[in-house]
């Protein structure tokens, strides 16, 4: 067993003005603004290894997170085509955030930036 780990913390953000309406693969058809929000983190760890299939677990705050599958299945698939390597690993990603989650601030956008720049 080889594993090997990486981590990213990202910035949350809040919008004043959202955009309204998505094409294709979630790309905004109209602009928003927003503001960073740099004391409101999300951290991302993955821990990963070798092997002859995808897999992953998903950790939030310690806890393991099957609700949160259904987001992450499509950010795969997507992401597949731009890191084929996936394909071949075994992944145990342990997200926290330095925030309320479900809190009015955009979790979901740094906690994917997190996960996206671990993958980089």
């Amino acid at each position: 067993m080889n594993l090997k780990s990486t981590s990213w913390t990202s910035p949350s953000n809040i919008a004043l003005v959202k955009y309204w309406g998505k094409i294709d693969n979630q790309i905004p058809i109209n602009p928003s603004i927003s503001f960073t929000l740099k004391e409101s983190l999300t951290k991302t760890k993955i821990t990963f290894e070798e092997s002859t299939d995808f897999e992953y677990e998903f950790f939030f705050n310690g806890v393991k997170k099957d609700d949160f599958r259904p987001k992450l299945n499509t950010f795969f698939e997507r992401s597949k085509s731009f890191f084929p390597s996936l394909n071949f690993l075994k992944l145990k990603i342990e997200s926290s955030n330095t925030f309320p989650h479900s809190s009015g601030i955009a979790s979901s956008a740094s906690a994917f930036s997190a996960l996206t720049l671990c993958l980089l």
